[in-house]
């Protein structure tokens, strides 16, 4: 799924339906019994997982139009549509109008 800035590697592990239910985290050097992972409570779309340079997970829920970190407690909400989720900023589109919005960590 991606890669952040310290080398760490997510994977995710879809369910029946194609849905993300489990992530893994780990670096490549790593065997895989030793990866870290969070299992999501909703099972979610790959679409709606977003992992930040600096490493943190965020999920979107698109239908309410926010950006929840997962090992956190920031809902951050956005308007129009979610293009991306950066460190420090969640960025989204509006008609024409490029729009950054400070996440809540």
């Amino acid at each position: 799924m991606a890669a952040d800035d310290n080398d760490f590697i997510y994977a995710g592990a879809a369910g029946e339906n194609g849905k993300i239910t489990v992530l893994y985290t780990g670096k490549e050097e790593q065997k895989a019994d030793e990866w870290d992972t969070i299992t999501l409570e909703l099972p979610m779309d790959a679409s709606d997982i977003f992992v930040t340079a600096g490493g943190t997970i965020y999920a979107a829920d698109r239908l309410k139009c926010e950006v929840l970190a997962l090992e956190g407690t920031g809902v951050t909400g956005y308007d129009g549509e979610l293009l991306d989720v950066l460190d420090d900023y969640v960025v989204s589109q509006d008609g024409d109008k490029l729009i950054l919005k400070e996440l809540k960590k």
